[in-house]
């Protein structure tokens, strides 16, 4: 039994930590809740018969949520097609608001491997460019591909960045902590330039999703009243 209200309060904090555009709240959110759950439970709090009967109806809550959305993502698709003529038909709306860089991030938390990579990285530079050799590196570490605003990159990265005006840059290694970065700058597009579909297809695809299932989830609500009451037990 009690586990079962442990199960419920655990339920709880999870639909609380749900921002309403479906993202997560933030680690220390996260961090706050589980500390609260485990208070709780230690206090024999989720015993007391007014705060079981709260539970069992968030669970209620909790559970219906959980079952209309398992039956809108089984009703709701997007394809590849419906992405490609969103971005078409407004393209013009996809302009860059600042600066970005392309690049490819390695990480590692051995600081020779970095400074392997960044060796390597510097022989396919410039007029020794080789694919091949970029290929394996890259199989072998699997670097990030990220595409980062101007200002969210450190400013002496930045700098080096521009210094090559849009050739490719290797930076590194970079400590973090126990982690070693080493940056390959691959493109740099400049403030209102259209974006390309393959750097924001997710997007676009969220947008379509969302709307999609706005209208799916209101008509399912409706039907699944009108099959088993509103507010019924």
């Amino acid at each position: 039994m009690k586990l079962f209200f442990i199960l419920c309060v655990w339920l709880f904090f999870c639909s609380c930590n749900k921002r309403s555009d479906g993202g997560d709240v933030s680690a220390k959110n996260n961090s706050a809740g589980s500390s609260l759950f485990r208070a709780a439970v230690s206090d024999n709090f989720s015993l007391d018969k007014k705060i079981q009967g709260r539970l069992h109806k968030q669970k209620d809550t909790v559970l219906g949520r959980l079952y209309l959305e398992s039956l809108v993502n089984k009703r709701v698709s997007v394809s590849v097609d419906e992405v490609s003529n969103y971005y078409n038909k407004t393209k013009n709306q996809h302009k860059r608001t600042s600066r970005e860089f392309l690049l490819m991030r390695f990480t590692t938390t051995n600081k020779d491997t970095a400074v392997y990579i960044r060796r390597e990285l510097l022989k396919n530079s410039g007029e020794q460019q080789n694919e091949k050799r970029l290929g394996q590196l890259i199989d072998h570490f699997f670097p990030n591909r990220e595409l980062i605003k101007e200002e969210d990159l450190f400013d002496f990265i930045k700098k080096q960045f521009l210094t090559r005006k849009g050739k490719p840059a290797i930076i590194g290694p970079v400590s973090s902590g126990e982690v070693f970065s080493v940056f390959y700058l691959l493109k740099t597009y400049e403030k209102g330039t259209t974006k390309e579909l393959v750097h924001i297809q997710d997007e676009i695809r969220s947008k379509i999703y969302s709307t999609k299932a706005h209208t799916v989830r209101s008509a399912l609500v409706d039907s699944l009243a009108v099959l088993y009451g509103r507010g019924s037990k």
